[in-house]
């Protein structure tokens, strides 16, 4: 919790009113030495500008503003201040993992899209009461539309489905909406 020490009506500085371990660590100190010092005094090194610059327009507006830094080392921290009373609470946030996993889901993601389209497998992605969400190239050209259809739905997709196999299919997206776990429906399509 940062206090903000004003002259003449602007803001000069913060003082920390409060901090916990990870914050304490994350600006190079202890709880004991940062609490109740000036955010001037404490060592955030070239994180200082940003940071009070930050917390400045926080105290200021009153609007709640985050940042997410990018150390030498790699880890990735989110900072969130927002304003409360007249002071500023600042969250900090590792968010280091969160990142690399989203960075392998999308490698992952991509390996096995390169590897459909190599095997002249079809993909589509679909999330029920939503819609669908992702086709692969193949899957569009399987369905007659080699450039690409842009927008599919389910209803697209049964328009592609031969009438005498439309309710079968129909009838298994309904199961699936009540809640049914794990699907497989063999069907005919139109090109």
């Amino acid at each position: 919790m940062l206090e903000p020490v004003r002259e003449n009506g602007a803001i000069r500085d913060f003082r920390i009113d409060h901090i916990n371990d990870l914050g304490a660590r994350m600006s190079g100190g202890t709880v004991e030495s940062l609490t109740d010092t000036s955010l001037d005094d404490a060592p955030a090194g070239e994180l200082r500008e940003p940071l009070s610059s930050l917390y400045r327009r926080v105290a200021e507006t009153g609007e709640s503003e985050e940042v997410e830094i990018v150390f030498d080392s790699g880890a990735v921290a989110r900072y969130r201040a927002s304003r409360a009373d007249e002071c500023v609470a600042v969250t900090f946030s590792d968010v280091t993992d969160t990142r690399q996993v989203a960075a392998r889901l999308r490698d992952a993601e991509n390996r096995f899209r390169l590897a459909g389209e190599a095997a002249g497998v079809g993909v589509w992605e679909i999330e029920l009461g939503r819609g669908v969400r992702y086709t692969s190239s193949v899957h569009d050209a399987i369905f007659g539309y080699p450039d690409g259809l842009g927008e599919w739905s389910v209803e697209r997709f049964l328009e592609s489905v031969l009438p005498a196999d439309r309710q079968s299919v129909r009838d298994t997206f309904r199961l699936l909406e009540e809640g049914a776990e794990g699907w497989t429906f063999l069907c005919r399509i139109l090109r």
